[in-house]
């Protein structure tokens, strides 16, 4: 065979992920301030933290969380795991999810219905571009969130496709003559 050169390629950009503690959220209080986050700056209003995730409400307005400067790469979706314990009412519309290319210029909107017990929610923009993003709670009631992982796309901002994996075909080979099997004795 042919020796080929090796293929650099550049490393996948890992996953982001929002939680009271990579945001450093204070205990048993709500805050409005920043952080950054895997070299990313995030900013927020009104996010708290009493033991059950990242609280947010619609006390003083409504919370929100975004950053501030520009992901590496493209975001490909969004994975939201609400708490278990506090994800217990039905709430349309409870967040409306920003995605843009420009810090505060956001082109695409989408909003996250949360149901009674079901608490994983995957958002999926229309494109795998933007590289800015605001997390905005839309309702009147208390929200719950363990987690928030940022996903990226591959380099380039383009996410592979998601092909069939090619079929295999097995050799062909000849028939093997065998001698017929003597039957057992009784």
């Amino acid at each position: 065979p042919e020796e080929t050169e090796p293929v650099e390629t550049e490393p996948a950009i890992a996953d982001l992920v929002l939680t009271v503690d990579s945001l450093g959220l204070p205990s048993q209080s709500y805050t409005s301030s920043t952080a950054t986050v895997d070299g990313v700056d995030f900013e927020w209003f009104e996010l708290g933290n009493y033991g059950n995730g990242i609280q947010v409400r619609s006390k003083n307005g409504n919370s929100y969380l975004f950053n501030t400067t520009a992901f590496g790469a493209g975001i490909k979706e969004i994975r939201m795991v609400y708490n278990t314990e506090k994800n217990t009412y039905n709430n349309t519309d409870a967040e409306i999810i920003y995605f843009g290319n420009e810090a505060g210029d956001y082109t695409y909107e989408t909003t996250v219905s949360v149901a009674k017990g079901t608490t994983e929610y995957v958002i999926t923009p229309d494109a795998d571009t933007y590289t800015f993003v605001k997390f905005y709670h839309n309702i009147s009631f208390a929200g719950y969130w363990d987690s928030v992982t940022i996903v990226f796309a591959d380099e380039g901002g383009e996410t592979p496709d998601n092909t069939e994996p090619e079929e295999t075909v097995p050799e062909e080979t000849e028939p093997v003559e065998t001698e017929p099997a003597i039957a057992d004795l009784v």
